[in-house]
């Protein structure tokens, strides 16, 4: 009988599991509705945090590797067509957070630490929710900084969630986006304990209550600040995106790279001669050759740029000293290369392979991607945009992944950087859901510097996003998605200083302490008060 109860018991903790890891996946662009539910990541681990409940250390392992897995595969389906052993690593990867949280995740008891039921002292403190709230949302920062530390500054939170909503991003400015995370798990805390029956139920429905009301508050405060509803102190800068969607397998194929360039060119055309522009993009890889060394191919892109007098930044990939470069080059008006940025932060088994040479061929073939791969980048993209009768503006340039990396964008604004460009080449997902990942990060990198971005994407969502998060023509430009054509773009060339652009991730690791100091505490109470 017990042993059937037991069974039931984890089949239930199962369902929860499952239950939690798909309210996960809802919260992001999902195939269901494309933008993903946000709202959902507001309760989401009210199911997850009901599997703990109770639970050992070992069974605490299993319910975080459950959960991180089957959430991680379903938000990283995507990846699944292109290499499947790469969407397991992937997955895999990412579910240490789940895992690093159900291993540390202490079942709430209305029972402090190291004290018998019968001791009546602590009786006020059972109820009190600070400390019950805090916990479990220090611990869900904690993991996802940590992880991110492993993955070399990686960084992919809870709180990306509400990339679509800039009311729920302000806090970003303080704390990044794991300002978000926080906020998200201190009210999911708060509706478990409403649910579950355990004691203070209408205290932590009261703190629910307060803190989507100040967050939501200071969100509205912030958007419709002064700051936020000023026109631009400065002349905008007018950019035109080009969006190709070209087949990436295409675009390498050198017999067709001159296909490739004619139709960057003909948008280019279409693009400036209806309006006038200060700058034309083309996105990552636009150009998957040295075209700086092919002089008849770049003697065509200085023709474009002489008769339609304008500035282009174009994503090649450049070849130096035997080694290739995935790049970003500044032409100016009459081709001449201004600036040239190459991408530091690469993606491993795509762009490089982590593994000795020797080891490359069966590494290529177990993830199905190509033997070449790119080295990478030493030095900052801050560029500067060259402009008639006015002091020239500088902007940064990211590529692709990188806009998941928050410590590169804080060094735009240590270098005064206006605004920014991230240059994708995303065709090699057909799942829709996949391209809008990167507009929500970009959204996160808006607010947490306060600068305004230009997302430019081969077959993507090609955009425009202020300071404050907000995105120009969404959600109505989704319809675009994966469709050749020319976006012209608008934005507002402005700086300013934020607390997280000064302390960076100060926040996360104080979520680390407080973690940390948690346990030292509880550790040293269990060894002088041991429960008998």
């Amino acid at each position: 009988m017990m042993g059937i109860a037991m069974q039931r018991a984890w089949m239930s903790r199962i369902l929860l599991i499952i239950a939690a890891a798909f309210l996960f996946y809802l919260s992001f662009p999902n195939c269901f509705y494309l933008p993903g539910f946000g709202a959902l990541a507001w309760g989401f681990a009210v199911p997850l945090m009901a599997a703990l409940q109770g639970c050992s250390l070992k069974d605490r392992l299993r319910i975080g590797s459950l959960f991180g897995m089957v959430a991680y595969a379903l938000l990283l389906n995507w990846l699944a067509p292109l290499s499947f052993a790469g969407f397991l690593l992937l997955a895999g990867v990412f579910a240490l957070q789940p895992i690093g949280f159900g291993l540390l995740y202490e079942p709430f008891s209305p029972v402090p630490f190291g004290r018998r039921q019968d001791d009546r002292r602590f009786s006020l403190r059972q109820l009190w929710p600070l400390q019950t709230i805090l916990y479990p949302a220090c611990l869900w920062v904690a993991t996802e900084y940590i992880r991110s530390l492993l993955l070399g500054g990686f960084s992919w939170t809870l709180g990306y969630s509400q990339g679509f909503f800039p009311v729920n991003l302000q806090w970003t400015q303080w704390g990044g986006s794991y300002a978000v995370s926080f906020v998200l798990m201190a009210v999911n805390v708060c509706l478990y304990r409403v649910v579950s029956g355990l004691p203070g139920r209408r205290v932590f429905a009261g703190a629910a209550v307060v803190t989507v009301m100040l967050t939501t508050l200071y969100g509205f405060v912030q958007l419709f600040s002064p700051a936020a509803l000023a026109p631009c102190p400065e002349k905008p800068v007018r950019i035109v995106s080009i969006q190709p969607s070209i087949d990436p397998y295409t675009k390498w194929r050198k017999e067709l790279l001159d296909e490739v360039i004619d139709q960057h060119i003909y948008f280019t055309r279409e693009g400036v001669t209806d309006s006038r522009a200060d700058l034309v993009i083309w996105p990552e890889t636009a150009i998957p050759d040295d075209f700086l060394k092919d002089w008849e191919r770049r003697e065509r892109i200085t023709r474009m740029s002489l008769q339609l007098n304008v500035p282009l930044l174009v994503g090649a990939a450049l070849q130096e000293d035997g080694r290739y470069f995935n790049a970003a080059v500044l032409l100016n008006k009459r081709g001449v290369v201004l600036d040239l940025y190459r991408k530091r932060h690469l993606i491993p088994f795509s762009e490089y392979f982590p593994f000795p040479r020797p080891q490359v061929g069966w590494a290529a073939r177990f993830f199905r991607f190509s033997r070449e791969f790119f080295a990478p980048g030493q030095s900052p993209g801050v560029f500067s945009l060259p402009a008639a009768g006015s002091p020239q503006r500088k902007f940064g340039v990211a590529i692709c992944s990188e806009n998941l990396y928050p410590g590169l964008w804080r060094i735009f604004e240590e270098r005064e950087g206006v605004f920014a460009a991230v240059l994708i080449n995303d065709a090699w997902f057909s799942a829709r859901a996949a391209l809008l990942l990167h507009a929500q990060a970009a959204a996160m990198r808006a607010v947490e510097n306060r600068l305004s971005i230009v997302q430019a994407t081969n077959s993507g969502f090609t955009f425009a996003v202020d300071p404050f998060g907000r995105i120009a023509g969404f959600p109505e430009n989704l319809a675009r998605l994966q469709s050749p054509g020319v976006h012209r773009l608008t934005v507002c060339p402005q700086r300013a200083t934020t607390f997280y652009e000064q302390f960076g991730d100060i926040f996360a690791v104080l979520c680390v302490a407080f973690v940390i100091m948690k346990w030292t505490i509880f550790l040293v109470r269990r060894k002088l008060f041991p429960i008998g």
